[in-house]
């Protein structure tokens, strides 16, 4: 027996309550909507499930992350939430919701994976890149040296849209900014999304918009790697934040997660054989470096562990400079008994 997707999706729908209570356990509803802060179920308010179908045209099921910009339908939720590589798997699990059934895997692998919008949206991430330019000169530049980060100009991961196209996620007005893309890659250089961070035109400070960061394609697993790969890794939550460690420490190879949410599921390269984790000051950035430091070490990956003084490296980098935060970096990392010869 074959089963149409879009049907299976439709049909889901009436028990979308039912499967946010059991895989988004970390939020509640408010309205029609099932808010929570990650389709991973990270406590918090960027992401939002409709639970029933409204006159505006928006369908029971369908969620979305105003943080990442990731979205999808019931059965991308299952298929997140099980974590696992064989899609039978999730059209079983979607027909137990529906009727209780427990269908035998041959029928559920009549069901191929859906083609959903993920892979039309690297493809546009990766196009909005190609489209852009090199961030010398440009008001990019200006943004990041108002950080007080350097050192950023020859970094290829790093580019600037003079006009890039913006969209409120609660008013739907759109406009068009000047923004910084950052490409978002695999282990072998691929790009599978951007990260753009959106700019006032006339001071090149962060704009004053809803939700001035957001990502476009596939992040999970990925990061914006500002180096090739190497031994030794430092990643840390937000492009600033990883900026401010290579301003300091530009010899070591660096990674940006665009979330604490995808920090957590950043794969490491082969080649890592110890990670630097910056981290953010605050209880989410707490939790979530220690949940990357066990799974390092359960990879054989030596875990050391940065925090900063005030919120984020970004706030020590401005408040100190970056020679006396070389020294700070420095100092935490050697009193965890990691010794980086060069420095």
């Amino acid at each position: 027996m074959k089963h149409d997707l879009a049907d299976l999706s439709r049909r889901l729908g009436n028990h979308a309550k039912e499967i946010c209570q059991k895989y988004l356990s970390n939020g509640r509803q408010n309205g029609n909507y099932w808010i929570v802060g990650s389709i991973r179920n990270e406590p918090g308010r960027s992401t939002y499930v409709t639970l029933f179908d409204h006159p505006n045209g928006a369908r029971a099921g369908h969620w979305k992350d105003a943080a990442s910009g990731e979205h999808g339908d019931l059965i991308d939720l299952i298929y997140i939430s099980l974590n696992t590589p064989h899609f039978e798997e999730v059209i079983r699990e979607a027909l137990q919701f529906i009727d209780g059934s427990n269908k035998p895997f041959n029928d559920a692998k009549n069901i191929q994976k859906p083609n959903n919008s993920a892979s039309d949206n690297t493809e546009k991430a990766r196009k909005l890149f190609a489209l852009s330019s090199p961030i010398r000169d440009t008001l990019a530049e200006t943004y990041l040296k108002s950080r007080g980060i350097d050192g950023f100009q020859a970094i290829p991961a790093l580019r600037f849209h003079p006009a890039c196209y913006y969209r409120d996620a609660e008013t739907g007005n759109s406009q068009k900014l000047p923004a910084m893309i950052a490409a978002v890659s695999d282990h072998h250089g691929m790009i599978t999304a951007v990260h753009r961070t959106w700019l006032d035109p006339l001071t090149g400070k962060k704009a004053s918009i809803t939700d001035p960061k957001k990502s476009l394609g596939e992040i999970t697993r990925h990061a914006v790697h500002f180096d090739p790969p190497g031994s030794i890794l430092a990643i840390g939550e937000g492009n600033e934040t990883m900026l401010s460690f290579k301003t300091a420490m530009p010899g070591i190879p660096t990674a940006s997660a665009t979330s604490a949410q995808h920090l957590n599921s950043y794969v490491f390269h082969p080649e890592v054989k110890t990670v630097i984790l910056v981290q953010d000051n605050d209880p989410t950035g707490e939790t979530t470096t220690l949940r990357v430091a066990e799974r390092a070490l359960s990879h054989g990956i030596s875990p050391f562990i940065l925090q900063p003084d005030r919120a984020d490296l970004n706030d020590d980098l401005v408040a100190m400079g970056h020679e006396q935060l070389h020294q700070s970096i420095t100092q935490k990392l050697q009193a965890q008994g990691f010794f980086a010869t060069r420095y």
